[in-house]
C-alpha cells in the first residue's frame, strides 16, 4: 500500500506513524519522486489533510474516532470497525463527518466488479439471476501457517469469513443491494489448521438473485468469479476476464450451444489484477481529498453492513451460521 500511494505523481509526502518506533521498516522508495518520513507522534498526522489506516483491524476504530474528530479525511483499510458497538458509533456520526471516511476493500475496483456494474446497471445482458466466487490457495499446508495470524485467533476479522470473506459480501451488496439471507459454512481442509481454513457463503438478495461464495487455504490457487444473467455471462479466471452473449446461440442442430465471447482484460498475474483495484481506488480517494469533496454515505453504509453481517455470522456459530433478515435494516 506504500509502494502504491508513493507511485501517485500527486503524493510528494508521506508520513508513516506507528506507536513503537523501532517497528518501522527501512523505506526503500529511492526509485520514486516521493519523500518519506517516520514517526511515532500521533500529532504529526494531524499536519496532514488525509491519512490511510492501514493497521490491525482491531486498532481501526479508535484511529478513525480520533482523526474524524480532527477533520481529516480517512482511508480505512476493512473492516471499518470489529464489534457492533463500534459500527453503531460510525454509523450514528453527523453526516458532514462520516462525508470524509472512505473505506477501501481491495476487490470494490476490479475489472470483475467494474464490468459488472456496467451490465446491470445498462441490462444490456439481461437481468442478473447469480453470482458466484471461488477462491483458494494452499496457505494453511505451508510450515508458516503454524505462526501465521489467520491460524492463530479466532477473532471475527482474522477469519477466512472476516478477512477474505468480507471482500466478496461487499461486492455482493454493491451489485445486488439488500441481503436477505446468509449461510456460512466452515470447516477445516487441513485437519491440522487450529481455526477453520476453509468456508461457503450463500447469500440470497432481496431481489431475488443468489450468490455462492467459495474460499479457502487449504487447496490449489485458483480465482474465478462468473455472474449470470438472463441475456448473458461474464466470466473471471485468475485475470482473464470474458463476456459471453447472447442466450439465443445455437449449434447446427439447432440447440443452445456457447455463445460467443469477447475479451475484456487480461492481467499478466493475480498480483496485478488486485493491485490495479486497489490502485483505482486509491486514486479515486485522492482526487476527492485534492478536490476538497466527499464521499457518498451509501459507500461508508455498504462498510458497515459487510462487517456487521461477518459479526452475525461469527454469532451464529463456530461452523454454521445462518441469518435471516427479513428486510429489516441489518443494524436495527
Amino acid at each position: 500500500m506504500r509502494n502504491l500511494v508513493a507511485s501517485i505523481p500527486e503524493v510528494d509526502t508521506i508520513i508513516v506513524y506507528h506507536p513503537d518506533d523501532i517497528r518501522f521498516p527501512d523505506p526503500d522508495l529511492n526509485e520514486l519522486n516521493c519523500s518519506i518520513e517516520t514517526t511515532s507522534n500521533f500529532d504529526n498526522l494531524l499536519l496532514t489533510k488525509a491519512v490511510l489506516i492501514c493497521s490491525p483491524s482491531n486498532t481501526h476504530f479508535d484511529y478513525l474516532k480520533e482523526l474524524s474528530n480532527n477533520g481529516k479525511y480517512v482511508l480505512c483499510e476493512k473492516p471499518i470497525s470489529v464489534t457492533s458497538d463500534q459500527l453503531h458509533q460510525i454509523a450514528s456520526l453527523p453526516v458532514n463527518r462520516k462525508a470524509y471516511i472512505y473505506t477501501n476493500h481491495n476487490y470494490a475496483f476490479t475489472a470483475f466488479n467494474r464490468y459488472a456494474e456496467i451490465l446491470i446497471r445498462e441490462q444490456r445482458a439481461g437481468d442478473p439471476l447469480h453470482l458466484e466466487f471461488c477462491a483458494s490457495h494452499g496457505l494453511s499446508y505451508q510450515r508458516s501457517a503454524a505462526d501465521n495470524w489467520r491460524f492463530l485467533r479466532p477473532d471475527p476479522f482474522d477469519s477466512i469469513v472476516g478477512n477474505l470473506g468480507i471482500h466478496y459480501i461487499h461486492m455482493a451488496l454493491r451489485l445486488f443491494g439488500d441481503i436477505v439471507e446468509i449461510t456460512s459454512h466452515r470447516g477445516r481442509g487441513n485437519p491440522n489448521s487450529k481455526e477453520p481454513d476453509t468456508c461457503t457463503i450463500l447469500m440470497r438478495a432481496a431481489g431475488g438473485q443468489t450468490i455462492n461464495i467459495f474460499l479457502s487455504y487449504a487447496a490449489p490457487y485458483t480465482n474465478t468469479a462468473r455472474l449470470v444473467l438472463t441475456d448473458g455471462l461474464l466470466e473471471l479466471n485468475d485475470g482473464y476476464l470474458v463476456e459471453s452473449g447472447p442466450r439465443t446461440t445455437f449449434d447446427n442442430d439447432n440447440r443452445f450451444t456457447t455463445p460467443p465471447n469477447k475479451v475484456l482484460c487480461n492481467f499478466d498475474s493475480s498480483k496485478a489484477y488486485t493491485d490495479e483495484s486497489i490502485m483505482l481506488s486509491l486514486q479515486y480517494f485522492l482526487r476527492v481529498v485534492g478536490s476538497s469533496g466527499s464521499f457518498p454515505s451509501s459507500h461508508l453504509d455498504l462498510a458497515i453492513r459487510s462487517a456487521q453481517m461477518v459479526l452475525e455470522l461469527h454469532c451464529k456459530g463456530h461452523d454454521v451460521g445462518i441469518i435471516q433478515y427479513n428486510n429489516q435494516d441489518i443494524l436495527e
